[in-house]
């Protein structure tokens, strides 16, 4: 490639294993959505900030502010709400 990364072995296989991953994650959402409750299914389907601020708190080694805890909170109060 001219432009951006330069496109190795290495760079498409962790691409086509992030693709992987994406794919999957899908996968469990429409097989959780056929057989699942979806009063269940939904709020924790809507809850995927906290996988994407995970991510980048543990592989990123990103710093997690006050805010964004006060939004985990608030996330993980109203699925409990929304299942309870």
């Amino acid at each position: 490639m001219a432009d951006g990364l330069p496109l190795s072995g290495a760079r498409v296989a962790q691409f086509l294993k992030i693709l992987e991953m994406m794919a999957a994650g899908d996968l469990g959402v429409l097989i959780a959505s056929r057989y699942g409750q979806i009063s269940i299914v939904t709020p924790l389907t809507a809850a995927y900030p906290l996988v994407t601020l995970a991510f980048a708190s543990l592989v990123l080694r990103e710093r997690i502010t006050l805010l964004q805890w006060s939004c985990v909170v608030a996330i993980l109060a109203g699925m409990y709400l929304c299942t309870a």
